[in-house]
This record gives C-alpha cells, structure tokens and sequence, in this order.
C-alpha cells in the first residue's frame, strides 16, 4: 500500500500512520526501535527504514507491506446455556473481547440470543506496543498517553459498532447494552484509568470490580443511552477475559479437579480443585503472537502455521512470509525431533525453513537460536506456572480430568508440539480441549441472561488469586523446566 504523509512539524513516519488513523500491527516495541518489524520501504530513497525511528517533515511518500487480513478466532462451540429475557424484543446488545491483539464484538439479538455476526479488528492500540507492558509504559512515559491509549480503543469500539449495525440494518437507537470482557490494563486503559500500579511491584489496580457505564461516557458517538458493563477482573494479570472463560467453561461446576488455560504474553490460568478456584499468570511474552520472533509474524496470509516431518502449512496457502505462534511451537518441536537442537535449547546456527523443506518464496524464512531461548522462557514460564498451581493445592498432573486451552493461540495450537517441547505435560494428551474464545462466550452469556451476570461474578468472588513472582517454588521450577527433555 503506497501513503503520502504530511506534517508540518517533525514527526516519525510511526506517528504520523496514527494520527492518519492507520494501524501499523508490526510496531510491536512501542516505537522504541527495537524489534526491528515495523520496517516500511522509503520510496524515494528506495531503502527500507523503522516507522518508529525515522523522522520527517514536509512530505514522504511509504510503500507499506501488505499484511492482509488477521485471523481473528471467533470460535466458542454451541455449548452455552443460559435463558434470554423474551421480553426485550426489537433490542439488540454486543458482546465484545478486547484483547491485547485483537478486538472481536459480536451482534446478538436479545430476545432471542441470536447471534448475527462478528466484527472482528486488530487492536487500534497495538501501534504503541506488542504487550501491556509497553502500553503501560507509553501511557506512563508519553504526554496524554492514558488518553491517546483510551482514544484509539474507544473510536475502534464505536466504529466496529456502527459497522455491524449498517451491515444487518440496525438503528443504534436498538442497541441498548453491551457487555466487554477484557484484561485488566485493557478494561484500565478504555476508562482512562491510571496503569502504573499493574507494571509495579505489588502490582495494584485502580479498580477489578465490574463497572457500569454508558456509551456517552466512553464517547461513543450513536450509542449515548447504551448500557455498558464491563465484567469484573481476578487480579492485575487474571483480568474480565478470564473471569468470562472460567465462567463459561462450567467448569466450577465438575467434581473433579480441571485446569483452564488462556495463552497469550501473558499466561493466565485457573485450576479448579472440585472445591477451590486458584488462579496465576505468568509472563510468557509476546512469542505465542510470533512477535519476538526474528521471522515472527501475526496469524495473517502466509504465515506458516503448522511445520511436521512432511513440510509446512501456511495461512491461506500463500507463500511463506514468517511463522507465527502455533507455527513457532511446531517448529521448535521438530527441531528437537531431527536433534537440529539438543535439550538445553542449544541451536548451533540458524535454521533455515524454506532451505530445509526445499522451497521457493520471496524470502528466507529463518528460526534462529535467539528465537529458541524465546520459547524455552515462555514454555518454561508457563509450564512452571501450572506446576505452582497443583503443588499448592496439593495436586499430581495425574489428578487433572480437563484442560481447557482458550484464546486464538490455544484454538490453533497442536497439543502434540506443545507437549513435544514441555509447554504442556504428555499426561494430559486424552484430556486436553480447544475450547476458542471463551472471552467472548462469557460475555455473550452475561449479555443475554442477567443470572450468568450474577453467577460469573459470585464465582469471581471466591476465586483466590496466587502471585508467583515471590514464590521460591515457582523460581526453582523455571529453572528446571528451561531443558527439553
């Protein structure tokens, strides 16, 4: 896509696609110049350059890359239960997950349940970051940052809003509530909230309740008088998006104990006991999103997905243009398989992809040894995080009778990669199950039957939140959990 930008002052190129309202998904550092992706060809000098680094004024002309469409998982199974209110007819309500990475809303019809359609965006707020800490250190360190940050996710939600009504002919006038689920700094950063005190040791947020809002509030332009809630969060790291997954899983209601796991750059978990609700998050960082991988790329046409013994899949079956998470976790896999790496992550030199598998495309797709020590400390961490969770309720990996891997990572992930590399334990291989974006399934379920509301949040209530970070139990298990075995 080729741009003319304008400024009058200096600016970066980074700055001035925010300002024109273009979300660049490849500024995954928050414009610190460094990790290298939001590389964007200078055509006049007809040299590659970092938007967040190079300034200009006047006029530039960019040629930006291509990235196509984000696959966005919308999945959640019919397995819900709940009662809607037959009463409220000709009303309509959205359910919607903010995720770090993407943002996906839902239309329903409230009388009913039914559900019209998805919306389904990359979040308008990753051009200042891969991960929350990098938009709790632009929100922090930048002038207006909270409202900047705040700004962009709000426009995005009422815009995706206005899309869905005029594609089913909807008058905004019908939309009366929306329910959000959404990780704590993203629920902080929609309301304005200050976030310093998530990144900070003993990491306390302004607020984990449920707040009830209305559109005018957070700006939303046709929707005034819509009823907003945004669905309580656990902890700092075990935000509304858990909350809405544990929910909507059922799974307080086994009599046996259950593991649900949400994995993203954070990995957020909860472990049923058959009578205790203990939940932990672990900092796995950006890798499952493909972002601190030197190949890495977002879950968008040609990005390799799945890599086995027989070759490579891609995204839309385009050609090769980088790996993203479920492809990074089948490639770190198979690299163990052909002893390529030996079990302390030691790769003596970069492996390249498209050589091995005999292929042709534009360029080399290379996994490098950076890139495995990347995965050791994510598999390592989260690994690590589950181990934490059974000892401290007196539990074998053997007592486990579900695992839940929610989120568009865990939909798409091969459990046997992610057994193969210790990311998950082999005794779990009969009982593990992709259960999609239980985020929005929960808020879906909230939206339409107020007693969902009420049991979600009573179960939020009694759950009890394990900080790792000062557990000498979780340390030494890190440690031990860094080899391949």
């Amino acid at each position: 896509m080729n741009i003319t930008l304008a400024s009058t002052e200096k600016t970066t190129i980074l700055k001035a696609l925010e300002k024109e309202g273009i979300t660049f998904r490849t500024s995954l550092c928050g414009g610190r110049g460094t990790c290298g992706k939001c590389k964007v060809h200078l055509t006049e000098q007809n040299q590659e350059a970092l938007a967040c680094q190079t300034e200009f004024q006047g006029t530039i002309n960019i040629e930006l890359p291509d990235a196509g469409e984000e696959k966005i998982c919308t999945e959640f199974g019919k397995d819900v239960s709940f009662t809607p209110d037959s009463s409220r007819k000709d009303q309509y309500g959205m359910a919607v997950d903010i995720g770090t990475t993407t943002v996906v809303m839902m239309m329903i019809k409230l009388d009913t349940a039914e559900i019209l359609g998805f919306e389904a965006q990359v979040n308008s707020q990753a051009i200042h970051g891969a991960d929350v800490i990098s938009r709790i250190t632009f929100a922090t360190e930048s002038p207006n940052g909270t409202a900047v940050l705040a700004n962009l996710i709000r426009t995005q939600l009422s815009l995706m809003a206005a899309n869905l009504c005029h594609r089913f002919s909807i008058n905004a006038n019908s939309v009366t509530d929306m329910v959000i689920a959404a990780n704590t700094t993203m629920l902080h950063l929609l309301v304005e909230e200050d976030t310093k005190g998530i990144a900070i040791a003993p990491f306390t947020p302004v607020f984990i309740n449920p707040r009830h809002l209305s559109g005018a509030e957070l700006n939303m332009g046709q929707f005034p008088d819509m009823k907003v809630t945004l669905l309580g969060s656990i902890s700092s790291y075990v935000g509304a998006d858990i909350t809405a997954g544990l929910y909507c899983t059922h799974i307080v209601e086994q009599p046996e104990p259950a593991l649900f796991l949400d994995l993203g750059t954070n990995g957020e978990m909860g472990l049923w006991t058959g009578s205790e609700m203990i939940c932990c998050s672990t900092a796995a960082g950006p890798v499952f999103e493909g972002a601190s991988i030197k190949c890495g790329t977002a879950s968008i046409p040609g990005a390799i997905n799945h890599v086995k013994k027989n070759g490579i899949t891609t995204i839309g079956d385009k050609p090769a243009i980088g790996i993203c998470g479920s492809g990074v976790i089948d490639t770190m896999a198979f690299l163990l398989d052909i002893e390529e790496v030996d079990e302390t992550g030691f790769l003596e030199k970069p492996f390249s992809l498209t050589e091995h598998f005999h292929l042709h495309f534009k360029e080399d797709v290379i996994f490098h040894p950076k890139d495995v020590r990347e995965v050791q400390l994510a598999k390592s961490a989260i690994f690590s995080g589950i181990q934490t969770l059974l000892w401290e309720a007196g539990l074998l990996e053997t007592d486990l009778r579900h695992v839940y891997l929610a989120g568009g990572f865990g939909t798409y992930l091969d459990p046997s990669s992610a057994m193969r590399i210790g990311l998950l334990s082999e005794k779990w291989s009969s009982i593990i199950k992709s259960a999609g974006n239980t985020s929005l399934k929960g808020a879906m379920m909230a939206l339409v039957d107020p007693s969902c509301m009420s049991a979600m949040e009573s179960m939020r209530q009694k759950a009890r939140y394990l900080e790792l970070s000062g557990m000498k139990k979780f340390q030494d298990l890190f440690v031990e959990n860094m080899m391949f075995e």
